[in-house]
């Protein structure tokens, strides 16, 4: 049985997908994990996520305003993605402000705290990227569609070079002489 050729298209679609299904089993494993204290949250855990969750909330809103401001870029991204991480994002700005201005980053007894934000944003992420995949393989990024795009245009460019580079390796056919049918003598008069 022939094994049927899958277009451009499709196979973008199924990398992209596929990488989110990926994330999301990860984040899921992840937050599960933590949520039930099989990874415990050391004081370097609550520090390091507490830094990185206000710069990556902070990036959220950022790229979430850009993407609203600038029609350029709201034509290369999906929205849906951007509001869908947006509470993440917001909501772990929030507890990162509350958690340096109480001490709670440096308090041992705060670990169930982190443990269930923690937890519970890997999970809510790991549910925003299991949909996005489905989404996404039914309504492709308009960055995946210009690419697929742009490959089909390449590709069409390279077998028109080389369908012209075939016809000029080619011998062409000698060209025929024009016939003259006058005699030497009569060209003299």
């Amino acid at each position: 049985m022939a094994e049927k050729k899958r277009d451009t298209l499709t196979k973008a679609k199924m990398v992209y997908s596929g990488e989110l299904l990926l994330f999301t089993v990860v984040f899921l494993t992840l937050g599960i994990l933590i949520l039930v204290g099989v990874i415990a949250i050391k004081e370097w855990k609550r520090i390091a996520f507490s830094y990185v969750t206000l710069i990556g909330g902070a990036w959220i809103v950022a790229d979430f305003i850009w993407t609203l401001c600038s029609k350029k870029r709201r034509a290369k991204k999906c929205l849906l993605d951007k509001c869908l991480v947006l509470p993440a994002g917001l909501a772990l700005i929030a507890f990162d402000i509350y958690a340096f201005a109480a001490g709670l980053v440096h308090a041992d007894e705060t670990a169930p705290i982190f443990q269930y934000i923690i937890g519970a944003d890997l999970c809510y992420l790991s549910i925003v990227y299991c949909f996005e995949a489905f989404y996404h393989w039914k309504y492709p990024l308009p960055e995946i569609l210009a690419a697929v795009e742009e490959e089909k245009k390449q590709a069409e460019s390279e077998a028109l070079k080389a369908k012209q580079a075939a016809e000029s390796e080619t011998p062409a056919e000698p060209a025929e002489k024009p016939e003259n049918n006058a005699e030497p003598e009569d060209l003299e008069k």
